[in-house]
């Protein structure tokens, strides 16, 4: 029973330290930034497929990961013109 528990503590410990780094992300960035880069692990995920386990994507989810990356890119460059913007309206 005691091996069990410390085992369980693994997941459960990572799970803790997912929500903390979730909040502390909402707190210092945007909202948007904060989708976006949740949308990152759905790419992580499909790297890690492909690396790890040798899985084989169909064009179409190769389609999709790549409008993804767009999509994160687009609201990156977005939000850092719009910080450039901001800084520049200070200056005059």
């Amino acid at each position: 029973a005691a091996r069990t528990n410390l085992l369980l503590m693994v997941p459960a410990l990572l799970y803790a330290v997912n929500n903390y780094l979730k909040f502390a992300m909402q707190l210092h960035f945007k909202p948007a930034t904060v989708k976006m880069l949740g949308n990152l692990k759905v790419l992580t995920i499909a790297i890690l497929l492909k690396l790890v386990m040798k899985r084989t994507f169909t064009v179409t989810q190769w389609e999709a990961l790549v409008l993804l990356i767009l999509g994160i890119t687009v609201n990156q460059l977005a939000c850092s013109n719009s910080a450039a913007a901001d800084s520049i309206s200070w200056l005059g």
